[in-house]
């Protein structure tokens, strides 16, 4: 049977939902919280260390700030470029199509989401003004609402700064005892993108493309010939990104260097290159200025609002599924009298 408070805990929840959806995110998220605190008596420290007080949450803050820094710099609109520009793209206008909308998938892979929308949705609009095609076409839209498609592919394919693969991989351990590592979650998610990206391309090309004729007369290549060349920032900001992934995915590399270096960062988890990563960027000076300014990446670019959803939505999650409260057997029960005479393969 469900415990008077774990009833609490799923009033919460739906409330939560309710609030999410049709008010705004962010007092919504303080509200669900607080009444974890107030109505299911699990001591408040344990409460606020799985909320706020996460790794999980730290990890994406330091994310954010690294993700800040490749923007303005330069790396994010130069590998979108490099994307849209190669002979490939040029060799007809759904080949542009198809090359842009791969950029914006791998770009979303290793960078916050909203960042890689914000760097590909200047190129779009630059495509269709030089294109004569104006606000409200099927075509512009469409292309829009494909590009936001494939950003969302794209962030479930690693859990380098997303969100939600980290919430999967916390209520994994959580719920099972089996953690999943980084590199396991990336092997198979970009296994399981690729294959839903390429399904909603065939999709895409058989079913929703018009015609694509008045896309031959943009010229992508004068977008390669607007970019500098790489400075000193940009290339240093770029080393130390990429090392902080080699940390993640193969922290036996850094042994090479220090064997009990590595043994410390396998031992601290997934937070810590980021955040060794951030430190780096804000200590390192290239003209006069640090390559990260802290302050500036904390106001412009962390979305407060999403680790604050993400804050309400593991706290909830770590405490509706403790045995005492009877929920996690309400909801094993109910899904047993759903699915049973179901076969397995299409369960």
């Amino acid at each position: 049977d469900v415990s008077k408070e774990g009833m609490s805990l799923i009033g919460i929840g739906i409330a939560s939902l309710l609030l999410w959806n049709f008010v705004e995110l962010e007092w919504p998220s303080f509200l669900c919280i607080s009444g974890i605190v107030l109505f299911s008596g699990v001591p408040a420290s344990e409460i606020f260390s799985m909320a706020l007080g996460s790794w999980i949450v730290i990890f994406l803050l330091a994310c954010f700030m690294i993700s800040h820094s490749l923007n303005e710099e330069g790396f994010a609109k130069r590998l979108a470029t490099l994307f849209i520009t190669n002979k490939h793209a040029q060799r007809n206008p759904w080949y542009f199509i198809l090359f842009f909308l791969t950029g914006a998938l791998t770009m979303s892979s290793i960078m916050s989401p909203t960042a890689t929308f914000l760097v590909f949705c200047p190129i779009a609009e630059k495509v269709f003004t030089e294109t004569a095609c104006k606000k409200g076409e099927y075509l512009p839209s469409l292309i829009i609402v494909s590009l936001a498609i494939a950003v969302n592919i794209g962030s479930a394919m690693t859990p380098l700064g997303h969100a939600i693969p980290m919430l999967a991989i916390s209520f994994c351990k959580i719920i099972t005892g089996v953690e999943i590592s980084f590199p396991a979650y990336s092997l198979f998610g970009v296994l399981i993108g690729l294959v839903i990206y390429a399904s909603f391309i065939i999709i895409l090309k058989k079913f929703f493309i018009p015609d694509l004729t008045r896309f031959k007369s943009f010229n992508a290549v004068s977008l390669r010939a607007n970019l500098p060349p790489p400075s000193k920032r940009e290339c240093m900001v770029t080393f130390i990104f990429f090392m902080i992934i080699l940390m993640w995915l193969l922290p036996e590399a850094v042994a090479v260097l220090h064997k009990g270096l590595a043994e410390k960062l396998k031992s601290g988890g997934a937070a810590i290159p980021p955040m060794l990563g951030v430190v780096a960027l804000c200590l390192i000076n290239v003209d006069g200025r640090p390559l990260l300014n802290a302050k500036e990446a904390l106001k412009k670019t962390v979305p407060w609002s999403t680790l604050l959803l993400l804050s309400a939505v593991l706290s909830l999650g770590s405490v509706i599924i403790k045995p005492q409260f009877g929920v996690m057997n309400l909801i094993t029960n109910s899904m047993s009298q759903v699915v049973s005479g179901t076969q397995s393969i299409m369960f």
